[in-house]
């Protein structure tokens, strides 16, 4: 039985590794730099492989936060809303000051926050599941007030799930342990990644991640 539970969770530990070639391997990831994967036992090009699922466990996601443009989707809450931009504390990577012309959009509920096949955008999901289209006419914490086909609708805070302005990319680069995508420019360094977002540089420990799409 000892023995048993040893083998679990040895194999609890190891990262699954999809190379481009097909192949594929379970190891320990201790760092990525230079190019390279580095395992407790080997090295791997970075460029060879397509896709790494890591074993660490999940954690729990906060029920609001942004959809960038680029199909990235970060938790968190926004503290502030200014004229051309907001400033956002992600659960990843702390307090941010975010481009208004890089968000397509907010949820405030666990779900999906990708518009599904052919929906129209601009659109709303409202908490009690009805879905609205036409042109957002304004958006911040007390309301928001959109123009369908049927007249002005002014919906109250709180009362929202989902509000696209725009059609987010469906891209899924990395995808960190809480939930949340990341397609941001980023650089590996050994055992943390340097993401580049609007001129500054948010760093993430590689124990945050849960998949990599290459």
């Amino acid at each position: 039985m000892i023995a048993l539970l040893l083998l679990f969770a040895c194999a609890a530990q190891t990262d699954s590794i999809t190379e481009k070639s097909g192949k594929k391997s379970e190891a320990e990831i201790v760092s990525m730099e230079n190019g390279q994967i580095s395992t407790k036992t080997s090295k791997i090009p970075l460029d060879s492989v397509s896709r790494i699922v890591f074993s660490s466990e999940p954690l729990a996601a906060k029920d609001s936060g942004l959809i960038f443009l680029d199909g990235s989707r970060l938790s968190g809450i926004v503290r502030k809303r200014e004229k051309d931009s907001l400033v956002f504390r992600s659960s990843a990577f702390g307090e941010m000051k975010v481009p208004s012309s890089l968000i397509a959009g907010e949820y405030f509920a666990q779900g999906p926050s990708a518009p599904e096949k052919d929906a129209k955008i601009p659109m709303i999901k409202t908490a009690d599941g009805r879905i609205l289209t036409g042109k957002i006419l304004w958006h911040d914490d007390k309301s928001t007030g959109i123009m369908t086909g049927k007249g002005l609708e002014k919906i109250e805070g709180g009362s929202i799930d989902l509000i696209l302005f725009s059609a987010p990319a469906s891209a899924r680069k990395i995808e960190l342990r809480n939930g949340d995508i990341v397609n941001f420019p980023v650089k590996f360094d050994g055992k943390k990644l340097i993401f580049t977002f609007n001129g500054t540089n948010l760093e993430i420990s590689i124990s945050s991640l849960s998949v990599l799409n290459n």
